[in-house]
């Protein structure tokens, strides 16, 4: 099975923790309207907000090569048919894992989740938290965390947004 965050550091400490196949959805990805249609504007207006000290030509291509990267993960998952998403309770995790659930309807495929416990990283409860905060350690601790998001829960989770 494939974790997946939404974080290059956070899929670091990830691997460290679990020894396990992990990778990120890269967060430029996650934000705008979840539908198809919207999908190449808004997600490239937003890498090109995101970069905007770069040339039109790198724009592009960090675009390109972050959209490459998420459809090989798509692909990825239709053939292990499953994956772990580890997402916290924060606008930018909460948008990519509806992104990930919408792009996910109609592949047969078992999704599990792990939501990020209270317990985690900085203690500030006006703090928004992120697996950003947690030790290498902390990711096989939570594994029992893992819940399965059903059929029911993925066709609500891919109508937000």
């Amino acid at each position: 099975m494939i974790n997946i965050s939404f974080d290059a550091s956070v899929c670091g400490a990830m691997k460290h923790g679990l020894g396990e196949k992990s990778t990120y959805i890269y967060n430029g990805l996650c934000y705008g309207k979840i539908h198809p249609e919207c999908f190449e504007k808004t997600r490239k207006l937003r890498i090109d907000r995101i970069y905007s000290l770069c040339s039109k030509r790198e724009r592009n291509k960090v675009f390109k090569e972050e959209k490459k990267r998420f459809e090989d993960l798509i692909d990825q998952i239709k053939c292990d048919k499953e994956a772990r998403i580890w997402y916290a309770n924060n606008a930018s995790d909460k948008c990519g894992l509806y992104h990930f659930i919408h792009t996910l309807q109609g592949i047969d495929c078992k999704i599990y989740a792990v939501e990020m416990p209270g317990n985690i990283g900085f203690r500030d409860a006006d703090w928004e938290k992120s697996w950003g905060e947690a030790e290498p350690e902390d990711f096989e601790e939570c594994l029992p965390l893992t819940r399965l998001i059903d059929a029911e829960e993925r066709n609500e989770l891919s109508q937000k947004g």
